[in-house]
């Protein structure tokens, strides 16, 4: 989307999301190829040929899981229905989110009337106020971390989140790029492999893992 905005801003806001959160995410693609993947010169961004390099490989899918506090009520479950998710504190990411999107989809399919709305910048953040008991989250399983305060729930009807791996064209054919591809296509659901999400790229809105 920004390389074919050639706009930081504009970008955000045919996603959704916030300016900061595009500009991390461009951020940390470049670092982790150590190249820049746009020239910021004017008050257009064009993309550079490494930008232009880039290409995306989708490895697998995440589910969405309930991440509960280990105190909470729900936390003496495994799995939850839709419908006991009614009147607890729900934590989401900004609108734009897929994962927002997706569980708003989902509770509204269900008929489900949550409690109040905290929404919240980032996935660190939403971590954090679970860690502290402020709310629930519906998150990718992935996100979750390994913390004993933590309570991961299977949901009724949780839909997956595609994963993607972005690498340069000419690293395509390396070991380290062809490995990951191979794993990715003989496991499928369920692969903890993540680098970026699609949106940044994207032609339109799609799969932010949170995004």
């Amino acid at each position: 989307m920004v390389a074919r905005l050639g706009s930081i801003t504009q970008a955000a806001k045919k996603l959704g999301l916030s300016q900061p959160t595009v500009t991390t995410q461009i951020r940390n693609l470049e670092s982790q190829y150590s190249v820049e993947l746009f020239y910021r010169g004017g008050r257009r961004l064009s993309v550079s040929e490494e930008g232009a390099r880039l290409i995306r490989r989708e490895l697998g899918s995440d589910p969405l899981v309930l991440a509960v506090h280990r105190n909470h009520p729900l936390a003496v479950h495994d799995h939850v229905p839709l419908g006991a998710l009614a009147g607890h504190t729900l934590l989401m990411r900004e609108p734009g989110s897929t994962t927002r999107r997706l569980t708003e989809e989902l509770l509204a399919s269900a008929g489900v009337c949550f409690g109040p709305l905290l929404e919240i910048g980032s996935r660190e953040s939403i971590r954090e106020a679970v860690l502290r008991n402020i709310g629930i989250s519906i998150i990718a399983r992935q996100e979750v971390p390994h913390d004993p305060q933590l309570r991961v729930l299977t949901i009724e009807n949780a839909p997956q989140i595609p994963e993607y791996l972005y690498c340069l064209k000419e690293r395509k054919g390396s070991a380290a790029a062809g490995g990951v591809s191979g794993v990715g296509a003989g496991n499928g659901p369920g692969l903890k492999i993540f680098i970026a999400s699609e949106d940044l790229f994207a032609s339109k809105p799609a799969p932010t893992l949170d995004l």
